[in-house]
């Protein structure tokens, strides 16, 4: 029974981490090109999305390409791919290349530097001293932690958190909160 139980967990971690590489990054994938799908350079080796007008995006397998095969002009029209469950061949129009390239893959890079920065800031708390389990130097709640840093010779990074307004909320994964107009003053 603690095999099975074992077992279980392991496809609960399996299906959770797919779950948020599906939603995570291919939301971050199409975002990053603006809506819509270009078709880049597909190249042997390369991760792609298997196009499906049957299906949702989300759902639309992966598969790595084996093999390209190049029209009578020269351009390639057919790739074999292989996937998880065996191996296709579809034409290089329905597929899409998972990879970021040159400028959208800076805004990403922006993105994940910030929430990167953020996650240190909150990280890099003062260490309270204590005496006697009563803490003798507390740090001040009207200045942010941010700005105490900059005050300390802090990184780039960090004094543009601190400039930030402090009534923008943000998630878990650092995302900023907008309020729809509807709800605002």
């Amino acid at each position: 029974q603690p095999l099975n139980r074992h077992l279980r967990y392991l496809q609960t971690i399996r299906n959770h981490s797919r779950q948020r590489f599906r939603i995570e990054y291919l939301r971050r994938l199409s975002r990053a090109a603006s809506g819509k799908l270009k078709h880049t350079k597909v190249k042997e080796g390369n991760i792609v999305l298997i196009g499906n007008d049957l299906q949702k995006r989300v759902d639309w397998p992966l598969a790595r390409v084996i093999h390209l095969f190049p029209g009578r002009d020269g351009e390639v029209r057919i790739a074999r791919l292989k996937t998880a469950r065996g191996e296709l061949t579809r034409p290089v129009q329905r597929l899409y290349s998972l990879e970021l390239h040159s400028e959208e893959n800076s805004t990403v890079q922006a993105e994940f530097e910030r929430a990167h920065t953020r996650q240190s800031l909150e990280n890099d708390k003062p260490q309270l001293s204590s005496v006697h389990g009563v803490s003798t130097d507390m740090p001040d709640p009207e200045v942010p932690m941010a700005k105490k840093l900059v005050s300390n010779e802090s990184s780039v990074w960090e004094r543009e958190i601190a400039d930030e307004p402090a009534k923008q909320r943000r998630t878990k994964s650092c995302r900023l909160v907008k309020t729809p107009k509807k709800f605002s003053n």
